[in-house]
């Protein structure tokens, strides 16, 4: 059996931000897993995600050598929260309730406003 995150990482190396649906409760279920952390259910199936989302939170890191950069936590449209940078925003960070756009930048998810 592969494991969850080879899967991912696969999907990701051609573009596709993935996620996984539960067959037993029909929920989202991200980051990548065996079982669902929902009700249990091995059989968890893969999906493509369309990278539409909305900012749940988000803070600026300073760096001591460089720009500071935002982290934020996303809500996608298809039911699962995942962690990345937003780029684009005005300021650094971005507002709470933004709609933004996923894509994949050299294998990493980032969203764009």
């Amino acid at each position: 059996m592969r494991a969850p995150h080879d899967i991912y990482a696969e999907r990701l190396a051609e573009g596709v931000i993935a996620y996984q649906t539960c067959a037993g409760c029909a929920g989202a279920v991200f980051p990548p897993r065996l079982l669902c952390p929902l009700c249990g259910s091995d059989r968890l199936d893969w999906a493509a995600s369309e990278g539409h989302g909305t900012v749940y939170s988000a803070t600026v890191i300073p760096r001591r050598d460089g720009e500071p950069y935002n982290v934020a936590l996303i809500d996608l449209d298809e039911g699962f929260r995942m962690m990345s940078t937003v780029l684009g925003v005005f300021g650094g960070e971005p507002e709470i309730g933004l709609r933004v756009r996923g894509t994949v930048v050299e294998q990493r998810v980032v969203f764009h406003a």
